[in-house]
């Protein structure tokens, strides 16, 4: 039997119980070592029945009307507690106390490396070899203002299977009056951890008798991430279009499986809505056939959806028996990489919501998880040492020469056009090329470049926008000026940018990033920075460092003049006092970008529609502002793929 397995997400939101629970209890068997466990059914008036037994919470049945009106069990399950000890490929169950894979069973949290149990290759595999599948819960049947309900609970002690604290976990299962089997999620910790829980759940939407493969399916995902050989993403995110992966319109689920090179579908999916806090619709599925069809609406940033190559069977003939090659899983998943977690707020709760409307099993509902879940797009800590102290960094050797060689070639371009022959929204002002990121895609691509993006991220709190991207050719010929030393307190009052750390990270609202094109010698002028200023809460003396005018050339005792090479890139905060002396040499040009990022609610760039039309699909997620609650696709990975544009 096929199915698919749905994850959950964390909230903040908890339900109080008013209402009287009406739930039957019976038992279900032994576990091998003698523990008894219980089996709890909730029914609505409309019929709809959810059985969960309290060994690892596994959903072992979920009776809903076909189109027929006729009861179909469609979740693959046993019928007996020896076959859940012993043949259970997580059927049903609460994987934890992390689900999915951490990378080579180990993570590193407050500066300590913990290790875990190896059991899926090289990885930790959904909490370890007795994770929370395997365990029995505590239950009892709860009052909830939504419908009948039964309630589980678990103390994962510190040291479980490797993980750090006491855990307190309660699941909480409710089958609403509108035929909605609801999952709600609470945890608690005495101590940082890592957690990311799921209903692993398999589901046929035929009920039995048939497979999968002829499921029509719909995934509003443009982009995956791509697996290693033991499935930890790589960090690269990859388009669908032209692969068997592209499901955004409705898709046979067997109609290309078999140009799956392992079989079969095993993949994270980067959901369309970037994993904002209002929900979006993530997937669909439907029977194609009398029977059911779901619609999954996510917060989440991406799916897994796991078509296996093997047979997944469950239930006894006359029953459930499944048949076929194949089994459907989506899992809903918060992080793009290994579920290596980097730390855990308390109290925080998780939510999964399956309303079935009707006859049909209609929708599949995951919360966002918690920042705390992030893993990624995360600066160094000597980066963030560094920025703390200095408030710059200089990358050195960022580019690659081709990446140096193609921006400058693209860059050249830009200054020898005449300016009657610029495309629309493209202007020269002296040494200012505007909008010159936009001008070709390799100098785009240089707007998301994986040296630093991690670094903009971490800035932003994962909502960077980029504002203005402007070519700067500095030339002696040029008359080129120096810029007076400022910063952003000075230009725009105390509310125009903030500086500061929180919870291990840096915060600063206002970053400028210079990619060099060519090198810049001692002496021959160009950025000037005066280390440590950003966080200065006095005002900068009227006459210290020549009233900050450095026409003279001469650099006063504490700035320092940037000397980078080609391919070096400067990384500043704006309330970091810097300025720029005129360029000398009249034999070199100095050839920059200035990429400036702001936060994504700031207000709209100064960028014409003629340039955004130019720009690479990722790019223009960049520039493009979004709300408090939004996240942006991009802001998810540390490397950014980038998608054509045949318009440029």
């Amino acid at each position: 039997m096929r199915g698919i397995a749905i994850c959950t997400a964390m909230t903040l939101l908890y339900f109080t119980a008013i209402a009287e629970a009406k739930v039957q209890r019976d038992s279900f068997g032994k576990t091998s070592d003698g523990r008894a466990v219980a089996r709890y059914t909730l029914e609505n008036d409309s019929g709809t029945q959810a059985r969960i037994i309290t060994y690892g919470g596994i959903i072992t049945e979920l009776l809903v009307k076909d189109r027929d009106g006729q009861l179909a069990d469609i979740v693959l399950g046993f019928d007996n507690i020896k076959q859940y000890e012993t043949e259970n490929p997580y059927f049903g169950c609460i994987a934890g106390r992390v689900a999915n894979r951490i990378a080579g069973g180990a993570f590193a949290l407050d500066g300590k490396t913990y290790t875990l149990a190896v059991n899926n290759g090289p990885n930790h595999l959904h909490g370890g070899i007795k994770g929370f599948d395997k365990v029995v819960w505590d239950a009892k049947e709860v009052m909830h203002p939504d419908g009948e309900a039964v309630r589980l609970s678990y103390l994962s002690k510190d040291g479980e299977e490797g993980y750090p604290g006491n855990l307190k976990v309660a699941v909480t299962y409710i089958l609403t009056r509108d035929n909605a089997l609801r999952i709600d999620y609470e945890a608690t910790t005495d101590q940082a951890t890592p957690i990311n829980l799921t209903n692993h759940s398999y589901f046929n939407l035929a009920g039995g008798g048939r497979d999968v493969l002829d499921h029509i399916m719909t995934l509003h995902a443009r982009y995956y991430t791509e697996p290693d050989d033991t499935l930890i993403p790589t960090g690269r995110i990859l388009p669908v279009a032209g692969t068997p992966l592209d499901f955004l319109k409705p898709s046979v689920v067997g109609g290309r499986i078999g140009q799956i090179a392992i079989g079969g579908y095993d993949h994270n999916f980067v959901l369309d809505n970037g994993g904002r806090a209002e929900m979006g619709l993530a997937a669909g599925t439907d029977e194609n056939g009398p029977h059911q069809s779901t619609r999954k609406w996510s917060r989440h940033g991406s799916l897994y959806e796991r078509t296996c190559g093997a047979d997944l069977f469950g239930h006894s003939p006359g029953r459930c028996q499944g048949q076929g090659r194949c089994c459907l899983q989506s899992l809903l998943r918060s992080v793009f990489g290994d579920t290596a977690l980097s730390r855990f707020y308390k109290p925080a709760g998780l939510s999964l919501y399956c309303p079935a409307s009707g006859r049909d099993l209609s929708h599949v509902d995951a919360a966002q998880i918690l920042d705390a879940l992030r893993i990624k797009n995360m600066m160094t800590p000597e980066q963030r040492y560094l920025f703390d102290i200095q408030g710059y960094l200089h990358l050195k050797g960022a580019l690659s020469a081709e990446e140096v060689r193609s921006a400058r070639a693209a860059a050249e371009r830009y200054i020898a056009t005449p300016p009657q022959e610029l495309p629309p929204g493209f202007a020269i002002e002296g040494r200012l090329h505007k909008h010159g990121f936009a001008f070709d895609p390799a100098l785009q691509a240089l707007a998301l470049h994986p040296s630093f993006w991690p670094i903009v991220c971490e800035l932003t709190n994962d909502k960077p926008r980029l504002v203005s991207g402007t070519l700067q050719a500095s030339r002696y010929d040029l008359k080129d000026e120096a810029t007076r030393l400022h910063c952003a307190r000075e230009d725009w009052g105390w509310e125009s940018s903030r500086f500061e750390s929180r919870d291990g990270r840096i915060f600063t609202d206002h970053i400028v990033v210079f990619p060099y094109l060519t090198d810049v010698r001692p002496g021959d002028g160009g950025v000037v920075v005066l280390p440590g200023s950003h966080k200065a809460h006095f005002a900068r003396p009227e006459h210290l460092f020549n009233g900050g005018h450095l026409e003279s050339g001469i650099l006063p005792e504490g700035l320092v003049n940037l000397t980078p090479d080609a391919g070096d890139i400067v990384i500043i905060s704006e309330s970091l006092t810097h300025g720029a002396l005129p360029w000398t040499p009249r034999d070199r040009q100095r050839l920059i970008l200035v990429l400036r990022y702001r936060l994504q609610t700031v207000g709209a760039a100064d960028l014409p529609v003629e340039i955004v039309e130019r720009l690479l699909p990722e790019v223009r997620e960049l520039v493009a502002a979004a709300g408090h609650g939004d996240r942006k696709v991009i802001a998810g990975v540390d490397h950014v793929e980038l998608s054509p544009n045949e318009d440029i």
